[in-house]
């Protein structure tokens, strides 16, 4: 929630016509952050997809195409990336991930927009920046891919059924998170510094951990009982093994998520994560 001024518009990214109509009222815009993002059901063997790749092409062309006709006192353009930019999704990848080695060598969507976006640049003279979190947390419900609310559905659901808070297993891996405090502190520098313009920045809180390791403290602070190294069990099997248990979290979560639909939709993003 915000106390400035600002006016939220819906917008389908994926209907030129739309977007050109909607630039008739960006005359004033001056900065531009980009997080959009279009994904294929199962998520992972998406982005391998040409449908995706150029579906995500084709809304940042949607946008910024009116966009720049319109706002002609744009300065900046923030593009958010991530880490299959080193195709971590794909391959091992080097330890850590610096963003100056050389652009991995496979197809993404991110690669058409990173290109798209620098040809516009210096067609109409704003600056860029390229960002690239691994995984983004916050407070926030009703967004894509935050997993404090999914792992906080899966946390009642445990409840519910009487079963400890279990730790689902997976392949571990280390990560890195960033705070939206963070991230927003990191655009609103960008936007404006010298030091930010063409750039491409890894964005995380510098840190690193393992799910195993720190689940108990997520247990300590939700209050259930906590288990570790129990046989993998994907955290989509826990939404749905019984529609009924499933509604009665859904309802006794409806005071504190709202709606818990997009903590079910991200339960496929938890389990890559896992």
């Amino acid at each position: 929630d915000s106390t400035r001024p600002f006016t939220h518009l819906a917008l389908d990214l994926q209907n030129p016509a739309a977007c050109k109509e909607a630039a008739k009222g960006f005359a004033n815009v001056t900065h531009v952050i980009y997080t959009a993002v279009f994904e294929l059901p199962g998520l992972v063997p998406g982005w391998s997809e040409k449908v995706q790749m150029d579906t995500n092409l084709q809304m940042l062309q949607n946008l910024l195409e009116p966009l720049t006709g319109a706002a002609k006192g744009l300065k900046h353009v923030s593009l958010l990336q991530g880490t299959k930019a080193y195709g971590v999704h794909l391959h091992p990848i080097r330890v850590p991930a610096r963003e100056r080695y050389p652009r991995d060598n496979h197809e993404n969507f991110y690669w058409l927009q990173e290109d798209y976006l620098k040809a516009k640049s210096a067609a109409s003279g704003f600056a860029f920046s390229i960002w690239r979190p691994q995984l983004i947390v916050g407070p926030n419900y009703g967004v894509v891919m935050n997993l404090p609310p999914i792992i906080g559905a899966y946390a009642a659901i445990c409840k519910e059924e009487g079963k400890p808070f279990s730790f689902p297993g997976g392949v571990p891996w280390v990560w890195e998170a960033v705070d939206t405090n963070l991230v927003a502190d990191a655009l609103f520098w960008g936007a404006e510094a010298q030091a930010a313009k063409g750039e491409t920045f890894n964005l995380t809180n510098g840190e690193v951990f393992e799910w195993r390791d720190i689940w108990p403290a997520m247990a300590k602070v939700l209050e259930p009982s906590v288990v570790l190294a129990i046989p993998y069990e994907p955290v989509q099997v826990a939404f749905r093994s019984d529609p009924n248990l499933l509604w009665s979290v859904t309802r006794m979560l409806a005071k504190r998520l709202r709606a818990v639909d997009e903590a079910l939709a991200d339960s496929v993003f938890l389990d890559v994560m896992g």
